[in-house]
């Protein structure tokens, strides 16, 4: 996801420049354990939604090990547990502790319903509580200083796009690696592609693109659809897909490697997306990165 890849590249650059740094995160097992300088905490599914993890283990080793690190600077992308152990190293270092808000809550959770009155009142009671912590609180764009969520920390809110690997992006596909591709998925040499990048879940609007399709196709029938990633919504887009008769049309390629995913961008014509819920969609960057228009 968008928010994985900006810590990445976060981190990458943070490197490049000679500075030490570590990242805390949950496994995906009921164990915890360390791969070089990421570290990972046992945690459980939560079962709310789909993908998303907790721990109850802020006592793991793990944890001390950090403290004794003693990092300077805390940078939380998280406000679930994660945010709990980052607390708790922060309050033992004694060091300032940064925030970083990706998402627009408010409709991620209460969708067209979130400009209503009682919802800002909630998210921002909720916001509260969760950003407090934080003695600087990062945001990618300007349209997220906005989020009600954030509405009691305007002095503490600072703008710091997103930023990607450039050199993770800026490839090219031989001409057979792209006539293999096309053969691989079923794509005739005189087709057009359209890709989208993105995580397959309802706020994203992926939706939008498949009903619009079948107008598309009236006009241009030498197109093709190539949807890569995969989420929660993934069932009932491919069951809209059916419903239009889109099954050679719209090809759904799934969860793709972060080092493989430029493939689908070098291989497509245009870059599409109808969300509107992007903050600094990281997936927008990519493209223009690989020189590939988008709609």
């Amino acid at each position: 996801g968008g928010v994985t890849t900006s810590i990445l590249a976060l981190c990458a650059g943070l490197r490049s420049q000679g500075h030490e740094v570590k990242i805390l995160t949950l496994s995906d097992r009921h164990e915890s354990f360390r791969d070089g300088d990421e570290y990972y905490i046992r945690s459980f599914k939560a079962y709310y939604s789909p993908g998303v993890r907790f721990t109850v283990d802020f006592n793991d080793p793990l944890l001390k090990e950090l403290e004794q690190w003693k990092p300077d600077i805390i940078h939380v992308h998280s406000e679930g547990t994660a945010l709990t152990m980052a607390i708790r190293i922060a309050k033992h270092c004694d060091v300032p502790l940064v925030m970083t808000a990706h998402t627009d809550y408010a409709y991620f959770t209460f969708g067209k319903l979130k400009d209503l009155g009682l919802v800002k009142a909630f998210v921002t009671f909720v916001g509260g509580i969760a950003y407090k912590p934080a003695e600087k609180i990062v945001v990618p764009s300007q349209k997220a200083l906005n989020f009600p969520f954030l509405s009691k920390f305007s002095d503490r809110l600072v703008v710091v796009p997103n930023g990607i690997e450039m050199d993770k992006y800026q490839k090219k596909l031989s001409e057979d690696e792209k006539l293999k591709m096309r053969k691989q998925l079923g794509i005739a040499d005189e087709e057009k592609i359209l890709v989208t990048v993105t995580r397959l879940s309802k706020e994203k609007n992926i939706e939008e693109l498949i009903d619009y399709f079948p107008a598309l196709l009236e006009k241009d029938p030498d197109i093709k659809l190539l949807i890569v990633g995969d989420g929660p919504d993934r069932k009932h887009l491919e069951k809209l897909t059916s419903k239009y008769h889109l099954d050679e049309k719209v090809i759904f390629v799934g969860r793709q490697s972060a080092k493989d995913v430029w493939r689908y961008y070098d291989l497509a014509d245009i870059f599409v997306s109808a969300s509107t819920f992007e903050v600094h969609s990281m997936s927008y960057l990519e493209a223009l990165a690989l020189g590939l228009p988008f709609l």
